[in-house]
């Protein structure tokens, strides 16, 4: 028999498809706030559409210095590091029903952790769509995306609470 200490104590971690649940949301409300923001800077109709003479070089030195690249890099760097340092869950993950713990203490990760952990989503997201974190997740005991190993971090399955009537 197991006792209620033990039972409180075992931690089930997300999975993959937890994991993309989240990441899903998240752009979502990510890419409303983009568009949002590249309304009100006046900036949404401006990139070319025709893709023949779209030359890549100059399109992405424009890219690369444009204020609204800026900041929506910012604001997605700070969604991420404040809401999982604060937390421990993003919208996407609470409707997923997912948290970010520290691997060691199983409390918050706080803001520098959340801060690395949001850095590396860049690399984890390599060669395209998050492979390389797929990837990392399936072959690590804790399904631990390299954002996770670096910051000493694990994500966890949060657990249903009901209230009886």
């Amino acid at each position: 028999m197991v006792s209620k200490k033990e039972q409180e104590n075992k931690i089930e971690h997300a999975d993959i498809v937890d994991r993309f649940s989240a990441i899903m949301i998240d752009t979502l409300i990510l890419v409303g706030i983009t568009i949002i923001l590249s309304l009100l800077v006046g900036r949404f109709t401006s990139f070319e559409t025709n893709i023949e003479f779209i030359e890549p070089i100059p399109f992405l030195r424009r890219s690369l210095i444009s204020p609204l690249v800026w900041m929506i890099t910012i604001i997605y760097i700070l969604y991420y590091t404040y809401f999982e340092g604060k937390h421990g869950q993003t919208v996407g993950k609470k409707l997923s029903r997912i948290q970010v713990i520290d691997k060691y203490t199983k409390k918050q990760i706080g803001y520098k952790n959340a801060f690395i952990r949001t850095v590396t989503r860049l690399i984890d997201s390599l060669p395209i769509a998050y492979i390389l974190g797929i990837i990392v997740v399936k072959y690590t005991k804790n399904n631990q995306r390299i954002g996770d190993l670096l910051s000493k971090s694990i994500v966890i399955k949060t657990k249903i609470v009901s209230k009886e009537i």
